[in-house]
C-alpha cells in the first residue's frame, strides 16, 4: 500500500503508508550508479538474484532500482519532475503490478504514467491520463488493472478513476467518483476497489469487473487527506484522516460502523487482521481488535515529539514507528514491549519506510539517500547515497 516535491499543508514529514516523489517524462536512457550496470536479462539472471526484494527509489528528478545484495544504487532513470498528490498526507506515485511482460512499476509522470519494466530494464510507452493533476495510483492484487485518480478541488469539476489495462497499457472508460480523489485501496480479493476523497469524508466503492461506481459511503472521520486499509478476509474495509478518526465499513453492505475513539496519523493491519495498530497523538501506538472494533491499551513509542509513519512487519511480529526526526522505534507485538529509539539519518528529515518480505531489512529514504535497518542486529546501515533527494521508497510484493 505509492512523489512530488511538494508537501500538503506545508508539512516537512509525510506521515503514513506512503511519500513524495517528483516523477515525469523520461528524458535519459539509464546510468549505473554505484556498482555494474544492469544486464538486460530476465530476472533469473539478475547480479541482485539472491534477493527476491524489488526495492524502487523515486526522487526529485529519478527512478533508482536498489541492488538488495550489495545495498549500491545499480539502476538511475532520470525523470523530468511532475506535480502529484495523496491520501495520507503524503505524495503517491508508483503501482507495481506483475503483468504479461513481467514485473512493471507504473510511475506517476507529468500528464499520466510511464510503465518500467523491472525485469528486463525497458521503458514502456507514456500512457497519457490526460490531466497533470494526478492524486493517486493503485493496482488490482492481480495485477491486471492500475487506477489513477485525478481531480481538482473544484466542486463543478467531479474526480475521475482512470482504469489502465496492463496487458496493452490502454486507458478505459473513467470513472467519475468524489472531489479530488487522493487514496486508493483495492480489496484482496480485486473485485471491489474503495476511493476516499479528500474534501467530503466519503468513500466511493467501484465494481472492478464492470467498471461502475456506487454509492458513496459517508465516513465522517474528520481530519485531512485518507487512508485506507483491508482485513486480509476483505470483509471490513478501515478508514482514517490525518487529525481525525477511524470509521470502519462493511464491505459486504456498503455501511459505515461506529468510528474508533482516538486521533489518527497512520494505520497498519496485521497479517492475520485480528488487528488494527494506530498512530495517534502523544506517539501512541493503539492496537484494535478488528472482531469488535474496541481499543486495547495504547503503547507509547520512544520517539521526539509526534510520530509519523507505522508499518507492520509481513510475519506480523513487530511494529516500525518512524518520525519526522528519522527516530525509529522497534514495537514488539509479541512481547508487547517498546524497544529503545534509534535514529536513522542524523540531522535530516526522512521520508518512508519500506520492510521486505523476508523481514530482514527496511529501507528509508531521507533528503540524502536511503538508510538501511538490520532487524537482526537492530542496526543502521552504510547510507546509499543517491543523485539527489529520495523521496518513497517502494518494495514489489
Amino acid at each position: 500500500m505509492i512523489f512530488t516535491c511538494s508537501f500538503k499543508g506545508g508539512r516537512p514529514f509525510w506521515a503514513g503508508a506512503l511519500a513524495v516523489i517528483g516523477a515525469g517524462v523520461l528524458v535519459t536512457g539509464c546510468s549505473a550508479v554505484g556498482s555494474a550496470a544492469p544486464t538486460t536479462a530476465k530476472s533469473a539472471s539478475r547480479p541482485w538474484a539472491v534477493s527476491t526484494a524489488t526495492v524502487l527509489v523515486l526522487g526529485l528528478r529519478f527512478v533508482t532500482q536498489i541492488n538488495a545484495a550489495t545495498q549500491t544504487a545499480d539502476r538511475h532513470d532520470a525523470v523530468q519532475r511532475s506535480e502529484v498528490d495523496s491520501g495520507n498526507g503524503l505524495e503517491q506515485g508508483v503501482a507495481f503490478a506483475k503483468t504479461p511482460r513481467g514485473l512493471t512499476a507504473y510511475v506517476v509522470v507529468s500528464g499520466g504514467v510511464m510503465p518500467i519494466d523491472l525485469d528486463n530494464h525497458t521503458i514502456g510507452k507514456f500512457i497519457s491520463i490526460g490531466t497533470t493533476q494526478i492524486n493517486a495510483i493503485a493496482a488490482s492484487p492481480d495485477g491486471a488493472t492500475v487506477y489513477v485518480a485525478s481531480g481538482a478541488h473544484n466542486p463543478d469539476d467531479p474526480g475521475e478513476i482512470t482504469p489502465v489495462d496492463t496487458r496493452v497499457n490502454g486507458v478505459g472508460q473513467p470513472i467519475t467518483v468524489g472531489m479530488e480523489p487522493d487514496t486508493i485501496a483495492f480489496a484482496p480479493n480485486g473485485k471491489t476497489a474503495y476511493v476516499a476523497d479528500d474534501d467530503n469524508f466519503e468513500v466511493t466503492p467501484i465494481n472492478v469487473a464492470t467498471g461502475r461506481a456506487r454509492r458513496p459511503v459517508r465516513a465522517d472521520m474528520g481530519g485531512t487527506t485518507a487512508s485506507i486499509v483491508f482485513t486480509p478476509d476483505g470483509k471490513t474495509a478501515y478508514v482514517g484522516a490525518a487529525g481525525g478518526q477511524i470509521t470502519p465499513i462493511d464491505v459486504s453492505t456498503g455501511v459505515a460502523g461506529t468510528r474508533i475513539p482516538g486521533s489518527f496519523l497512520s494505520m497498519a493491519i496485521a497479517p492475520d487482521g485480528k488487528t488494527l495498530y494506530v498512530l495517534g497523538a502523544g506517539r501512541k501506538v493503539t492496537p484494535v481488535n478488528t472482531t469488535t472494533n474496541s481499543p486495547g491499551t495504547p503503547l507509547t513509542a520512544n520517539a521526539a515529539n509526534s510520530g509519523g509513519e507505522l508499518v507492520t512487519s509481513p510475519d506480523g511480529k513487530t511494529l516500525y514507528v518512524l518520525n519526522e526526526y528519522g527516530d525509529l522505534t522497534v514495537i514488539s507485538t509479541v512481547a508487547n514491549t517498546v524497544g529503545k529509539r534509534i535514529n536513522t539519518s542524523p540531522d535530516d528529515y526522512p521520508r518512508t519506510m519500506a520492510i521486505t518480505a523476508d523481514v530482514k531489512t527496511v529501507y528509508i529514504t531521507s533528503r540524502v539517500g536511503v538508510s538501511t535497518f538490520d532487524t537482526a542486529s537492530q542496526t543502521i546501515g552504510k547510507p546509499i547515497m543517491l543523485s539527489g533527494p529520495a523521496g518513497e521508497v517502494a518494495i514489489a510484493p
